[in-house]
């Protein structure tokens, strides 16, 4: 296995489609997809509310494991983006909303932090899942507030 970028990916993505979603009025049910935080999936309905895999890496590093040639340590981030983008809402109504997602994202990343909660394609090798820190934006749109919360994901890994 060169990386476990892609296994990462995977089950990310997984294990936030698993769960219960907060839903407010007015508002479509909360999307969950890989891919870039403004375009869904053909496949999925349109959605206002959503948390996206972000399909990149921040700070990667590899360097050879206390094993010697049979092994490398490797770390990086995967952001994990929640958007919410309901026509009408103020700055405060957004800000609570991002607010709710994020604990949702990050009950989740707890969980799988743990040996027993950690998901099938990573136990082998991740050692370690964290928040690095949780970034949130809100702007005014042409209709109201929109904002995103940013929350990157730390990975180290046994590879």
């Amino acid at each position: 296995m060169a990386t476990m970028t892609f296994a990462t990916w995977r089950a990310l993505t997984e294990l936030l489609s698993w769960q219960a979603w907060p839903s407010w009025p007015g508002a479509s049910r909360v999307g969950v997809w890989l891919g870039d935080p403004f375009t869904p999936p053909a496949d999925l309905a349109a959605t206002d509310v959503s948390v996206v895999v972000v399909p990149i890496i921040d700070s990667p590093d590899q360097d050879w494991a206390a094993l010697g040639a049979h092994a490398k340590n490797e770390s990086f981030r995967v952001p994990v983006v929640a958007s919410v983008l309901t026509p009408g809402l103020t700055a405060l109504e957004v800000a609570c909303r991002l607010e709710s997602l994020a604990e949702v994202i990050e009950s989740v990343l707890r969980e799988a932090a743990t040996v027993e909660g950690r998901p099938a394609g990573l136990a082998d090798h991740v050692w370690q899942i964290g928040v690095a820190q949780v970034r949130p934006a809100v702007w005014p749109s042409g209709e109201g507030y929109v904002g995103q919360v940013e929350i990157p994901v730390g990975i180290n890994a046994r590879i």
